[in-house]
C-alpha cells in the first residue's frame, strides 16, 4: 500500500485502516528472541520469496526473513528460529516474469544473509580478517530457501541458457555458491 500513496484515493484509506486493525488486535504479540546452550553449534537460514508485478505501477515485492538456527535443523528437526533481520520492499529492477522476481529475490537473500553470517562471526572473533570475507563467512554454516521452481529448475541445470527475457537475472542466480535442493 505505501508505493499506491502518490495516487491515493479514499479507498486506499479504507484499506489501510482495515490493514492497521490486524496489528492492534494483536497487540500483546510478542516477539520472543530463543537462548541457545552456549556450546550449541548455530547456523542460518534465509527464507526468499517474490511476487511478480504485483504493485500497482507493475513492479515487484520480495520478502527476506534471515534466522539464527542449531544445526540441527540442517537435518530437518524442527527448531525455534530467532529473527535476526527481515524486510519486504519493492525489488529494484522492472522484471518480465513472476520467475525472475523469484531470482531477484533469491540473489538478494544470499546477499543478506553473506553480511549477516559475516557480522554474526563477528561475536565469536572481534579481528575477523576483512581481506578474507569469504573465509570467515564460511565458518558459519547456512541455508537458502525458496519455493520457486523457475529458481529450482535453474539451479539443476548445468548449462547457461540463453533463451527467456531475463537473460541477466539467470547469470546473477548462477553466482549464488552451492544451493542444494531437497524437497
Amino acid at each position: 500500500m505505501l508505493s499506491e500513496v502518490t495516487e491515493s484515493t479514499v479507498e486506499t484509506i479504507v484499506r489501510a485502516n482495515k490493514l492497521l486493525y490486524e496489528p492492534k488486535q494483536r497487540k500483546d504479540h510478542k516477539l520472543i528472541i530463543h537462548a541457545f546452550d552456549p556450546q550449541e553449534r548455530l547456523g542460518m537460514y534465509c527464507w526468499a520469496d517474490a511476487a511478480g508485478q504485483n504493485r500497482r505501477d507493475g513492479s515487484s515485492t520480495q520478502g527476506i526473513f534471515i534466522g539464527v538456527v542449531p544445526e540441527r535443523l540442517f537435518e530437518r528437526h524442527i527448531e525455534k528460529v530467532p529473527p535476526i533481520g527481515w524486510h519486504s520492499r519493492k525489488i529494484d529492477r522492472a522484471l518480465r516474469s513472476p520467475g525472475a522476481a523469484e531470482a531477484r529475490s533469491v540473489i538478494s537473500g544470499e546477499d543478506y544473509m553473506f553480511h549477516a553470517r559475516y557480522q554474526f562471526r563477528e561475536f565469536f572473533d572481534p579481528n575477523p580478517n576483512v581481506f578474507d570475507a569469504d573465509g570467515t563467512v564460511n565458518r558459519i554454516p547456512r541455508c537458502l530457501v525458496s519455493d520457486s521452481r523457475y529458481v529450482d529448475d535453474k539451479l539443476q541445470t548445468e548449462e547457461l541458457s540463453i533463451k527467456g527475457q531475463e537473460r541477466r537475472v539467470d547469470l546473477e542466480l548462477y553466482t549464488v555458491p552451492e544451493i542444494s535442493s531437497k524437497e
